[in-house]
């Protein structure tokens, strides 16, 4: 599953909203084959500090480093180039454009043609509900199926790092089986996976390591299925 190559690694970051502290030296890491999940509460700083790594915003303190490589004050177009891209809380699609059209504009900053024809193939392929709906407006798409589409658009960009934030929120229990199942088929494919989540039994399922985030510090950490079982993480997040 995973080795002891450290594929991105978050280290005592810091990052405020004007006064206000948002993830107080919040440190992480991804290695090589893993999918890595952050849980913890609405609020816990869960999708700020997955938005820090995106470089959608900027760290107070701290470093992220994606393959050994300093990407602290790298634009987030930069880090996709380099293999690192976000499937945003909410979706984010251009509602107005085709299914299609919203696909490939996940391959912008790509040039090998073949190459995005057969990855466009392959999302179809984890994905089969968007064949029909190639030519229809993003926006006149379920919730599941749009979050499909986001999924897919990242992919197409060949990342070598995919960072989903919150990609099973509001979706029926099917839908999100169908996300967690595509996770682990991109991950055995050399895709390594950062997963925000705010429901942990998902979240924790699916990861193969995980850290807890509370105040916007990191509390916990270690093997996901272990921390499933643990007295404090059931209590504040299972409802056990």
């Amino acid at each position: 599953m995973g080795t002891d190559e450290i594929v991105l690694d978050v280290s005592d970051v810091s990052i405020s909203y004007g006064a206000v502290p948002a993830v107080r030296g919040a440190s992480l890491q991804v290695r090589r084959g893993q999918v890595v999940t952050l849980v913890g509460a609405n609020g816990a700083g869960k999708s700020t500090l997955m938005k820090c790594v995106a470089g959608l915003i900027k760290a107070n303190a701290g470093s992220v480093k994606l393959n050994g490589q300093e990407m602290k004050g790298a634009s987030a177009d930069v880090r996709v180039r380099h293999g690192l891209c976000l499937v945003p809380e909410g979706r984010r699609l251009f509602g107005g454009m085709t299914v299609r059209e919203n696909l490939e504009l996940g391959a912008y900053c790509r040039d090998d043609a073949r190459a995005v024809a057969a990855d466009l193939e392959r999302c179809l392929g984890y994905f089969p509900d968007l064949v029909p709906k190639l030519g229809a407006p993003a926006g006149t798409l379920s919730g599941g199926q749009q979050q499909m589409v986001a999924v897919a658009r990242a992919l197409m960009s060949a990342p070598r790092m995919l960072l989903l934030d919150e990609p099973t929120i509001g979706l029926a229990p099917a839908v999100v089986e169908k996300i967690a199942r595509v996770i682990h088929v991109v991950r055995d494919t050399g895709v390594d996976v950062l997963l925000v989540e705010q429901n942990a039994e998902v979240a924790l399922d699916v990861a193969d390591y995980a850290y807890v985030l509370e105040g916007g510090t990191v509390i916990q950490h270690g093997d996901a299925k272990a921390l499933a079982r643990d007295e404090r993480v059931q209590r504040a997040y299972l409802g056990m």
